[in-house]
């Protein structure tokens, strides 16, 4: 083992590895000297595997629990598919002798606090006398027990607040899964699809970044350089309230800084209206249709983690915003000492607070509904524009004191919204929507608008 050590230490990798090859089963022979171990407990049996860690059969079902060659090998590869950077917690449904906990808590340099959710006191009790429970320091170790398996479940989703910003992972062991009855299964499989979307979304995101950071060599900070800085703006999202207020923007063109999200692009250069920028920020490759077969002479300004295609495919200028979120993003920036933007989860607040880094002191919001008047999602004309059901939606003030429906997300939304205009206090803002949501902190413009 010392030859290993200095072929390892000198960077001779292959010899190394050759070697080690070669000592595996030597340990492996050596750890059946001790003799084989075959106990039973309960409906228990524990038995020894070829690498000398215990596996824990279910008597009843036939079932093991762990491998039985080598469960700790196998949980160490487990560990490495789950394990992120970003990860504070890992919550795992059941388990076992303990085998994956105490490899994501290796495998993350100690660094995380493991949360175990078991329906038997008696398995945990099995994890310490048989496993490796007692390997994790008792202060990074949370044992949650419930006998119900659905109530367990329940206990068990609080944590899905830190799966949203991947600072959690999670891990069901098929022996709990097992117990759950057929509501609990599906709201298992629910959980498991949304935390695997966010995990697809976050290959995403990270694909989309090192793209950008190849193609564009602009950032938001060199547009401040080199331009002035401009007090009154226009923001103008995708919602429906943009078809009462085009003739407005017509004559603000050229008087006002117009900033539009990318959905209304095609729509507003229809009108005779092209903004001085237009922003994106979605990570999805659909997105980029929205520019297609339209003149490239606009500045685009986009999220770091925007698609990639927006810079790939985009002929006029492009403009990055480094954004927090990603861990390799937030490394990167951290070494370059430069400061990362905490984007909000909608273009529409993304245009205003690049507006206000660029000087903005008057914000007009257009198009800026939030919600659904008379069941339209968007601006006629645009990509994703259509009808919808309002029943069984949230109803909200809108902005003439009467009620409008809106969804969960869009509520998000207008807090963000409400938030910016908080935080931004000398900057004043003007909801120019007539049909949208209430956005507490803009002031209503009155004008006239021709009847449609």
């Amino acid at each position: 083992m010392s030859e290993f050590g200095s072929l390892a230490s000198s960077g001779d990798f292959n010899e190394a590895g050759d070697r080690l090859e070669q000592v595996i089963p030597l340990l492996y022979d050596a750890m059946k000297l001790y003799g084989q171990i075959d106990v039973t407990e309960d409906k228990y049996q524990f038995i020894s595997t070829e690498s000398g860690f215990l596996n824990v059969r279910d008597i009843e079902s036939g079932k093991n629990y762990h491998s039985s060659i080598d469960p700790v090998w196998a949980s160490h590869e487990k560990a490495v598919s789950i394990y992120n950077p970003k990860i504070r917690r890992f919550c795992i449904m059941g388990g076992g002798l303990g085998y994956l906990p105490w490899q994501m808590y290796e495998y993350s340099d100690q660094s995380i606090d493991i949360y175990i959710y078991d329906t038997n006191e008696t398995m945990i009790q099995f994890g310490y006398q048989f496993g490796v429970l007692d390997w994790i320091p008792e202060e990074s170790l949370h044992i949650i027990i419930e006998s119900d398996p659905n109530e367990l479940l329940n206990k068990f989703a609080d944590q899905l607040d830190f799966f949203d910003d991947n600072s959690a992972a999670l891990y069901f062991e098929n022996y709990v899964v097992s117990k759950l009855s057929a509501q609990g299964y599906e709201i298992m499989k629910k959980i498991m699809i949304g935390v695997q979307t966010y995990r697809d979304f976050g290959k995403i995101t990270e694909h989309n970044f090192y793209h950008n950071c190849q193609c564009v060599n602009k950032t938001i900070e060199d547009l401040k350089n080199e331009n002035e800085a401009v007090s009154e703006w226009i923001v103008v999202g995708g919602g429906p309230s943009v078809d009462n207020n085009l003739e407005y923007l017509q004559k603000m063109q050229g008087k006002k800084r117009i900033i539009a999200a990318t959905t209304i692009y095609k729509k507003l250069r229809n009108a005779g209206i092209i903004p001085d920028y237009i922003c994106a920020m979605d990570p999805q490759k659909r997105t980029y249709r929205h520019l297609e077969g339209v003149d490239n002479d606009v500045t685009l300004i986009i999220a770091d983690t925007a698609s990639w295609m927006f810079a790939d495919k985009y002929n006029g200028q492009v403009i990055t915003v480094p954004t927090r979120g990603l861990y390799c993003a937030e490394e990167m920036y951290r070494k370059q000492k430069k400061k990362a933007w905490l984007v909000g989860g909608t273009v529409s607040t993304f245009c205003v607070d690049i507006a206000v880094y660029l000087g903005a002191k008057s914000i007009e919001l257009i198009g800026i509904d939030f919600s659904y008047p008379n069941g339209k999602t968007h601006a006629n004309g645009t990509m994703d524009q259509k009808k919808i059901e309002c029943e069984g939606l949230i109803k909200v003030k809108d902005v003439n004191g009467g009620e409008v429906y809106t969804s969960n997300a869009f509520q998000s939304y207008i807090q963000d919204m409400e938030k910016r205009i908080e935080v931004y206090k000398n900057v004043k803002f003007f909801n120019l929507s007539d049909c949208g949501a209430y956005i507490k902190g803009c002031k209503k413009i009155a004008f006239k608008r021709k009847k449609n």
